[in-house]
């Protein structure tokens, strides 16, 4: 097998998603951030963090937790494990499932909150304004997902005997007590 585009994309995405990380850093750090007024606990965390192991591994740890989230939900949409594909679209689309299917009005409740579904309602419906109402709205559907951990019950990890999907899941996002956690609000 050909491996060296995959190699080629794995590389791009570290790099995007460390800058992306960088700047949502850099934003919650900021005096009158909205993640401190939310969240403050955890910009408390998050500074005791940086202030520890430095902006650069926080950082690039927080980068590597999405990246393995990503690829396991990814696996999860192609094997069919979830009843609503997370990172992929449906067969014939362009937007992931879980988009195309909030934007018709239906969210799981048993994946998403009812004060982040009220929040992802009001972005689509333009009651909330927004530059990137639908980006705004997957952040917040893909934040609630992996904030569920779907490995508290019967997991998904038994299912396909898959040990990266629990260490995706269970570090950073689902734990909300993470040096990660302010990614996750």
């Amino acid at each position: 097998m050909e491996t060296a585009r995959l190699k080629k994309f794995a590389q791009y995405a570290r790099r995007s998603l460390i800058d992306q990380v960088s700047a949502r850093l850099d934003f919650a750090l900021t005096e009158d951030s909205a993640a401190r007024r939310e969240s403050a606990e955890a910009v408390k965390k998050l500074e005791e963090a940086i202030a520890e192991r430095g902006k650069a591994q926080v950082t690039d740890r927080v980068a590597y937790l999405w990246f393995n989230r990503f690829c396991a939900l990814r696996f999860m949409d192609v094997n069919r494990y979830t009843r609503i594909c997370v990172a992929s679209p449906a067969e014939g689309r362009s937007q992931p499932e879980i988009l195309a299917d909030a934007k018709l009005g239906h969210i799981d409740r048993e994946l998403v909150p009812e004060r982040v579904r009220q929040q992802i309602f009001d972005l689509l419906d333009g009651e909330t304004p927004s530059r990137d109402p639908q980006g705004e709205a997957y952040r917040l559907l893909l934040v609630a997902v992996c904030n569920r951990n779907p490995f508290s019950s019967r997991c998904v990890a038994e299912r396909c005997r898959r040990p990266f999907l629990a260490t995706a899941f269970s570090t950073g996002c689902a734990a909300k007590t993470s040096s990660s956690g302010w990614i996750c609000r």
